[in-house]
């Protein structure tokens, strides 16, 4: 990009404030003449193409100058109070923030305290202004795109920088656009051996893939089409680190979206309707659909994402998304950036942003600066906190601890003698919530009489309520087993039964897997001491119970229901004849709209089978009669079908209220699991004719968590 080429896009993305932009820039100039990039060209080329990618961003016009000038203020070539003076207390503020981080090395292993301490107040830093962030982004990134110029030790300090600290930044900000191109470079620079031979492998699969998905790329612009829905689809193969990330789960051949497409239309309906007709032209890859429109990631990332294979068997991704949640899926919380003048309203923006910068300013409390380095790294993903010991010992906790985990953390003996906390010198509750940088003293006495129950109820961390639980299943087991009987006995009858007749429905290998009980006494134990509750135990014995009680009051109805609409015709007209008592083949199944023979035989009267039955073709043609179906339509058949469904305990409740819903007769229903770990539902339901059991297997393939019905 040249200067003029620059300055260009200045004019047409800025008005009026276009100009203080280019001031900044004849400052740049000016005061970067001798200075050289890592490949040798002028320095000033890596400092216009980092300030394009931000206007690309719409960052204001504020962040602009920032980067066109923080370099120069860093090295003293140009002072910080002309700055000020000729653009403002805000691009100071900026360029002081760029300042500190602009010559921060990071060297995780045999750094130096005032290293580390350098580099905590870099992210302090950052934390006081999201803008600051932006900017050293999209500078590393310029960066890394030259990385190859420098020697190679060099290239991988900046690497194993980029990939620790950078890329947790970059995703946390949901800047997805040059996220997978950073990690790639990097990849290729920390791990060449695993880089080339991960490069050379999916070049073979991508020539041979390369017409199927041209191929899917056409047919997808006919659905668009015959939908007439404005859009566009593109296609791409899959990052080099993503799909190194992936190897551990099974190897390439395991990897479902080497081959992605992107469709992008112009609202949340058409998404919707896009995926229908995909998933009716294409079969698609049971349990890979990901509905990220209606759960959005933490980031904000929006998105329709399903797996699908071609007819010889080849898969591939389509996402599937809007113009707006494209943008955001490339820039991120840039792609919204907002200018202040004149806006002085909350959006959920600025909340996102708050909240980031909770994260970075939080780590101010920590002292021990390899502490901060850990926490920090945690922090980007998961839920952690630091408090500290009076004598300022840092403390690992899960997010909304209490002192009472604090106390466990310790010592078990502290927390079991603990009697009252003090945190920031001020008297609290055991279960008030503590915040990183929180000073906290445990108050013990050597008469407590142990731990509360109640604990239980507010302890954050699961090390915590086994400690607790210990001690409590340590005390004398016989007092627990008969008061944990008790109590099991009370809500048995509050659920309207007697707790001998549920015993022997107890699950003890789901109790052994969540609760670590082997026997019913350790379950009434367990209670007594407050281990688990009553309606834990129970919960599912009981639902099933009521479940089952459900089902066979609505087959008693559907029998009592179909005795009533039966006579004696049974629908079929035997050698022109209506009323002969007849019986249907139970091997066959036969019902109204198959074609059907019957058989005459002694003391049996007429069999009817279906005309494909291959009984039917055993049997003397001898006894062969005449039949047809009649006009009767109160005759309802049952018929056999197998549901293979999502094993989360919600499929059987699904189907029969779905089947309740258009008013299907259930005769019987049998739960088991598939080697795959899947639900097998064999059912018997009373149908009419054909037609209405099409009706029943669309309704319950409509079902989210049905995968398939025979």
């Amino acid at each position: 990009m040249t200067i003029n080429d620059f300055i260009k896009i200045v004019n047409e993305n800025y008005g009026e404030q276009g100009e203080k932009i280019i001031n900044a820039l004849d400052l740049a100039i000016e005061n970067n003449t001798n200075e050289k990039d890592i490949n040798g060209e002028p320095f000033i080329n890596h400092i216009i193409k980092t300030a394009n990618m931000l206007i690309s961003y719409n960052l204001d016009a504020e962040t602009i100058i920032c980067c066109l000038l923080h370099d120069a203020v860093s090295r003293g070539d140009l002072n910080i109070k002309e700055v000020k003076s000729f653009f403002g207390d805000e691009v100071e503020a900026l360029v002081k923030g760029c300042n500190k981080i602009s010559h921060i090395k990071y060297k995780r292993d045999g750094a130096q305290d005032v290293e580390l301490e350098n580099f905590r107040q870099m992210f302090i830093a950052l934390g006081k202004d999201l803008r600051v962030i932006l900017i050293i982004i999209c500078n590393r990134y310029q960066t890394l795109e030259v990385l190859e110029s420098l020697p190679v030790e060099k290239q991988k300090e900046l690497a194993r920088e980029t990939m620790d600290i950078y890329v947790p930044l970059i995703e946390r900000l949901g800047i997805g656009k040059i996220k997978s191109h950073m990690e790639d470079i990097c990849f290729k620079v920390l791990c060449p051996k695993e880089y080339q031979e991960l490069k050379d492998e999916l070049e073979r699969k991508f020539k041979k893939k390369t017409q199927i998905m041209q191929e899917v790329n056409q047919k997808l612009e006919g659905i668009l089409e015959k939908l007439k829905i404005n859009g566009t689809v593109s296609s791409r193969f899959k990052h080099f680190y993503s799909v190194y990330k992936k190897l551990s789960k099974g190897g390439v051949d395991k990897i479902y979206d080497i081959i992605a497409l992107r469709v992008i239309v112009d609202d949340v309906k058409d998404c919707y309707s896009v995926l229908g007709e995909i998933h009716a032209q294409y079969k698609p890859v049971p349990g890979r659909f990901k509905d990220y429109i209606a759960s959005p990631k933490p980031n904000g990332y929006r998105s329709l994402h399903t797996t699908l294979l071609t007819t010889d068997g080849v898969p591939f991704e389509v996402q599937i998304r809007t113009e707006e949640m494209h943008k955001f899926c490339e820039y991120g919380i840039a792609a919204h950036w907002r200018y202040k003048e004149g806006n002085n309203k909350q959006s959920v923006l600025d909340e996102k942003i708050n909240e980031f910068k909770k994260i970075i300013e939080s780590e101010r409390a920590i002292k021990d600066d390899e502490k901060f380095v850990d926490a920090l790294k945690m922090d980007l993903g998961t839920g952690t906190i630091w408090v500290f010991t009076p004598k300022r010992k840092p403390v690992e906790l899960p997010e909304q601890a209490t002192p009472i985990d604090f106390a466990y953390a310790i010592h078990t003996s502290v927390g079991n003698k603990c009697v009252g906390a003090v945190v920031n010198g001020k008297m609290v509750p055991l279960s008030y919530n503590l915040q990183t940088g929180d000073v906290v003293e445990i108050l013990t006495n050597p008469a407590s009489k142990g731990p509360s129950l109640d604990w239980l109820n507010f302890a954050r961390s699961s090390s915590t309520r086994n400690r607790i639980r210990n001690y409590f299943r340590q005390q004398s087991k016989d007092e627990n087993i008969k008061l944990g009987r008790e109590i099991l006995d009370l809500e048995a009858k509050k659920c309207g039964y007697a707790l001998n007749d549920l015993l022997g429905d107890l699950d003890m290998e789901e109790l052994k897997k969540r609760f670590n009980l082997l026997s019913v006494d350790d379950v009434f134990a367990s209670i007594g001491y407050g281990g688990i509750t009553a309606k834990q135990a129970l919960g599912k014995v009981v639902a099933e119970r009521k479940t089952k009680e459900k089902l066979e009051r609505k087959i008693r109805q559907s029998q009592i229901e179909s005795a009533k609409k039966l006579d004696n015709s049974n629908g079929v007209i035997v050698d022109g004849m209506t009323g002969v008592p007849v019986r249907f083949g139970k091997c066959c199944n036969p019902i109204v709209g198959d074609k059907i023979v019957a058989f005459a035989s002694r003391g049996r009267g007429i069999t009817i089978h279906r005309a494909d039955c291959p009984n039917a073709c055993l049997i003397d043609n001898a006894k062969q009669v005449g039949v047809e179906w009649g006009q009767s339509g109160s005759q309802l058949f049952n018929i056999s079908l197998t549901v293979i469904a999502k094993n989360d305990g919600m499929a059987i409740s699904n189907i029969t209220n779905a089947l309740t819903s258009i008013k299907v007769n259930i005769v019987s229903i049998v739960n088991t699991t598939t080697r795959d770990g899947e639900a097998k539902i064999d059912l018997v339901v009373q149908v009419k004719d054909r037609q209405q059991e099409k009706g029943i297997k669309v309704k319950l393939k409509s079902l989210s968590d049905v995968y398939d019905v025979k």
